[in-house]
């Protein structure tokens, strides 16, 4: 009887080995492909579209349907995140518009756990009057963009109350977008500048990452788990070093002042011309400021006051966070710097308990 080599049984178990590899791997990876959701790879978000309506620069690309800054993402035909909206209010319906930038818009968190679907959730609780939130909000929208998108898309839509919410990138020059549907940030100079891609591509850094990686959801998954471990890790240590540096809370009571240079035209004027819009029409106006800079805060107090509308902190309402790492460390998404589904149900209550207060929540008009 013939033996067989030792080099032929070592090189038989080595391309045993070899295929139990690949085997493996292969089954991992379609296992990865079918049960982890695709969100979880957090595409760059070329989703905009550049716009000719004055003042409001871009809008997202209309009837989009895919995956953006973290979860599924649709919008409607005229660029907003939503369904489909009826520019004729139906009967029995209370109409709200939202108006703001990611905070509104609700980066990184699913459509039906954003403020303002958890808003008409609560709303319609009641049973009196059908509530519907259309949210006009868009990332990186200023006030002045805010306002103009109050003056060309919302107002058509009959609403009965109008929301605000402002953040502290209200101050900043208006964006642009490419014919791709690039955001870049806003410049004054022909330097050319890169696109503004989601934070969260930035922080995992994808483009060191190789060829394989890429293409591999196996790879990219493993890779984008260990990035999210780092940074968490670097955000528990800031933490920490945060909390033990301050000797109370970041929000406090304020004097009130008059209103810095750097908001006054960028910020303070939109936001007037947006309650004078509403006032015109009685619409009912609520502005939020979800900010902490001391000069954002005198601004909406000082607006609230001689404007007589009401106005919410939105920071306010996490009396558990005494600083914005805290903050981030609590309700935050966990890779990029806004907050999760739990903050927005929190806010969401907020607003609701402000339009029963303020008698907002009534029979439409």
């Amino acid at each position: 009887m013939a033996t067989i080599s030792k080099p032929r049984v070592f090189f038989y178990y080595f391309l045993m080995l070899i295929f139990s590899i690949l085997f493996l791997a292969i089954a991992a990876e379609l296992m990865v492909r079918l049960l982890v959701p695709k969100e979880n790879f957090w595409p760059i978000s070329n989703i905009y579209q550049a716009v000719d309506s004055p003042g409001v620069s871009y809008t997202l690309k209309p009837n989009f349907e895919g995956t953006a800054f973290g979860v599924d993402l649709k919008t409607n035909s005229i660029g907003f995140r939503g369904p489909q909206w009826s520019v004729k209010k139906p009967g029995g319906t209370f109409r709200i518009v939202l108006i703001g930038d990611s905070h509104a818009f609700a980066y990184g968190v699913p459509f039906e756990n954003s403020v303002g679907e958890k808003l008409a959730d609560m709303l319609n609780e009641r049973g009196d009057v059908y509530y519907e939130v259309l949210n006009f909000a868009v990332n990186a929208y200023n006030s002045q963009q805010e306002l103009a998108v109050l003056r060309e898309y919302a107002l058509q839509y009959d609403p009965d109350l109008v929301i605000v919410i402002a953040s502290s990138n209200d101050h900043d020059p208006t964006p642009i977008v490419d014919e791709d549907g690039w955001l870049y940030s806003g410049f004054q100079t022909v330097t050319p500048q890169p696109p503004a891609i989601d934070e969260s591509i930035k922080r995992i850094q994808l483009t060191e990452v190789s060829w394989l990686t890429k293409n591999s959801h196996l790879l990219l998954y493993l890779h984008l788990l260990k990035k999210k471990y780092q940074l968490a890790q670097k955000a528990q240590v800031q933490r920490h070093l945060q909390i033990s540096s301050s000797d109370s809370c970041w929000l406090g009571a304020f004097p009130s002042g008059s209103i810095s240079e750097r908001l006054y035209q960028s910020v303070y004027l939109p936001l007037r011309a947006m309650i004078h819009e509403a006032k015109r029409r009685n619409i009912p106006i609520i502005i939020a400021n979800f900010n902490a800079f001391l000069d954002y805060r005198k601004m909406f107090k000082k607006l609230s006051e001689e404007q007589k509308v009401p106005m919410l902190e939105l920071l306010t309402l996490f009396p558990e966070a005494c600083s914005w790492q805290e903050l981030l460390e609590q309700v935050g998404l966990g890779w990029n710097d806004h907050l999760n589904a739990i903050a927005h149900q929190r806010w969401a209550i907020a607003l609701a308990e402000l339009m029963e207060k303020e008698g907002f929540s009534i029979v439409p008009k």
